[in-house]
Formats: structure tokens, sequence, C-alpha cells
């Protein structure tokens, strides 16, 4: 019953519309209300359209197409990463096969020794007191690396992957 007389309230409320006037003042000031303010007052109806006129704009009749790396050469042995897989992997502290050297030297500075070998491949060790890091990179993209730890690991060690 209370839902039939909020539907039935719903209708006619929307069916019911007031008229709009328009006055003119004595000293000229147009004035809009819903009830008439005079004698003067005429009803005035509002233009259909307000504002502004939308242009139709035509679909393009092709689309560009999409930049694929894949079809690039440096990205055969490597994966690419966006920054934000970079800065998540810096903050838990690993590393993941296919990060680029800057990423690695942006980490720990630069390497205490570099070795190059055969073609684009180089090994950079990093030594301190704790631990002793190597990484192997090929065409600069991270391929392999170890971490020895002299004496007992680190409680962060064991998160790592």
């Amino acid at each position: 019953m209370k839902a039939l007389s909020i539907t039935l309230t719903l209708l006619l409320s929307y069916s019911c519309h007031g008229e709009l006037y328009r006055c003119t003042s004595v000293s000229g000031k147009l004035t809009y209300s819903d009830h008439p303010c005079g004698n003067k007052a005429e009803a005035y109806q509002p233009p259909k359209e307000m504002g502004l006129s939308l242009k139709s704009i035509s679909p393009p009749k092709s689309y560009p197409k999409k930049y694929n790396v894949k079809n690039t050469p440096t990205s055969t042995a490597c994966n690419k990463l966006t920054p934000t897989q970079l800065r998540n992997l810096r903050v838990k502290r690993q590393f993941k096969k296919g990060m680029p050297t800057t990423a690695i030297e942006k980490r720990f500075g630069k390497a205490d020794i570099i070795n190059s070998g055969k073609g684009h491949v180089q090994s950079w060790h990093y030594k301190s007191e704790r631990v002793k890091r190597s990484f192997k990179f090929e065409e600069d993209c991270l391929v392999n690396w170890s971490e020895k730890f002299n004496g007992k690991k680190s409680q962060l060690s064991k998160y790592q992957q």
C-alpha cells in the first residue's frame, strides 16, 4: 500500500508543471517568476535548446598501428619492466630477470669490478663486509645473479626470492 501511494505521488508530480511568467518592472528590469506579478505579466516559454550546440565529428578513417615491443631488437633478450614494477622490486629488495643495468646501478651504485665477456655479456661484482653480490648481464639485461653473505644471513634474506 505504501509503495502504491509513493508510485502514484511520483507519477502525478511528474506530469504537473508550473508556468513561468516574465515580468517587467517600472524601471525596465526583467524578472521571472512562477506566479503572475501584475497586469503586465506574460507567460514565458523558455527555448527548448539551451546552451551550446555540439558539432558531430566523424570517426577517423584509419587507426594508427600500435607500437609492438616484441619487434624491437633489444627486447629479444630483455623483459620490458615498467617503472612501477622496477620500483616495487627495489622496495622489496628483489631482482628479476630482464632488469636493466640502470636499475642495478641505481640501487647499488657503480660496481666494484666489471668483467666484459664475449659480445654484450658483462659481470658486475659488488663487495661489502657482509655481502658479495654478482650480476650477469646480456645486452644490458639481467640474466643471473647471486648473493653470498658472510656469517649469518640477515632476517630480510628469507623474504627475498
